[in-house]
């Protein structure tokens, strides 16, 4: 039995629910049940690996206190048992709120690419993340990106975040890192409009595409 941990510490939020991927291989001709047991897990768990199976399963942790403290996960079934052990720094969280402008002044939507001091990309509890897929060679495939309708705002690690803002063509993107703070934190973001197409007698359309009916 062999098992490997993650590269690099993770960082976790403070009594947030964490799902900790776990990929298992079972490379026997016969099935195996795998006991496994990590200190914060909401529970004991007992895994079936079918033969030759590769299975993924997200262990749900939940860290009670502050700190830099060592993960341990320990694996055991008829064949052996291993241990792995990766460090882990426990944060507090903080709501950041965010507010977006366009030249004028006014609340104006935008797409908005959001990565904490975790190192993951986050939106707003009441947002659809959105993933960018590997498909047709994508440049940017995993990056993560939500819609905002002028202003937002959710929980997050202490730490440096990193906001991105994007709308269209006619506006230059932003970037900004923020620091995520114990007390709440109100941020207001303004877009720099680089030209107005409008105003030059051009707009927005979709070219009419030709179906042919049977």
């Amino acid at each position: 039995m062999e098992i490997s941990a993650p590269v690099g510490p993770l960082i976790w939020p403070l009594k947030h629910k964490v799902d900790l991927p776990i990929i298992f291989t079972n490379e026997l001709d016969s099935l195996i049940n795998v006991d496994l047991q990590a200190p914060g897990a909401r529970q004991r768990e007992y895994l079936e690996i079918l033969p030759h199976e590769t299975r993924g399963y997200f262990l749900r942790c939940v860290p009670q206190a502050v700190g830099k403290r060592s993960q341990q996960i320990r694996l055991s079934s008829r064949i052996g048992s291993a241990r792995i052990s990766f460090p882990v720094e426990v944060r507090a969280t903080a709501r950041l709120n965010v507010t977006i402008f366009d030249e004028n002044g006014k609340t104006t939507a935008a797409r908005v690419y959001l990565t904490g001091a975790d190192g993951f990309a986050h939106a707003p509890p009441n947002s659809f993340l959105r993933v960018v897929s590997g498909d047709y060679e994508q440049p940017f495939s995993g990056d993560g990106y939500f819609h905002a309708e002028g202003l937002f705002g959710l929980e997050l690690v202490e730490g440096t975040t990193v906001v991105e803002i994007v709308k269209g063509f006619e506006y230059e993107p932003l970037r900004r890192e923020l620091i995520v703070k114990k007390t709440p934190e109100a941020c207001s973001l303004q877009l720099k409009r680089l030209v107005n197409m409008s105003d030059k007698g051009w707009y927005s359309g979709e070219y009419p595409h030709p179906c042919e009916r049977h």
